[in-house]
């Protein structure tokens, strides 16, 4: 986009996927109550910025956290996985040699006749993040702030409210946290949606 022609009234788009960095409350010259601030490195080119305000933040959707969960059969979980298009989701399967993996990432190419789907694993340091979820050995998905559970046999899925949880942290197959990069001042969101600084 040349940002020369920017200007009121223009339609701009930009997805990011981050990495939370740090998340505290925080007293600003501008604000006379503490707000809540996030420090993010985009996981494709290392910028930091932050985000600040819950109003903002709320709006973002997360891939480790959820406020229900939701037993389901296999097929419905894998419907959901394969309708998750920009969603950010974790993925609990069983690889090839048995071993229960985690997956944190986002569809690439959702395959419902191999069984499989390719998707970005966000935990990837170096070598290519492409990797296969087997759609067959699927046990739970968080995604859209639920967890959806892959039941036994045949009873009725249960939605059970208010039972929040985080996906805890992993790093499989050489995978770890990314690094910070970039130069200068980072860029900052705040709550009123205002962009400040460059990204």
């Amino acid at each position: 986009m040349d940002v020369k022609q920017v200007q009121a009234g223009g339609i701009i788009s930009k997805i990011i996927y981050a990495r939370v960095e740090a998340s505290d409350k925080k007293f600003t010259g501008s604000h006379p109550f503490s707000i809540l601030s996030v420090r993010c490195t985009d996981l494709e080119d290392g910028t930091t910025f932050w985000l600040e305000g819950e109003e903002l933040i709320g709006t973002c959707m997360s891939a480790d956290t959820y406020l229900n969960e939701v037993n389901a059969s296999l097929t419905e979980v894998v419907e959901k996985l394969m309708k998750a298009e920009t969603k950010p989701f974790s993925v609990g399967f069983v690889k090839k040699n048995g071993v229960e993996r985690v997956l944190r990432g986002r569809m690439i190419t959702p395959d419902g006749a191999l069984g499989r789907s390719t998707v970005i694993d966000f935990d990837v340091v170096g070598g290519s993040p492409l990797r296969q979820v087997d759609h067959r050995t699927i046990k739970w998905l968080v995604m859209g702030n639920t967890k959806y559970i892959v039941k036994s046999g045949g009873s009725n899925g249960k939605k059970q409210s208010s039972n929040q949880g985080v996906v805890p942290s992993t790093s499989p197959e050489g995978s770890g946290n990314t690094g910070v990069g970039g130069e200068g001042q980072p860029s900052r969101y705040d709550g009123r949606h205002q962009l400040r600084g460059q990204l």
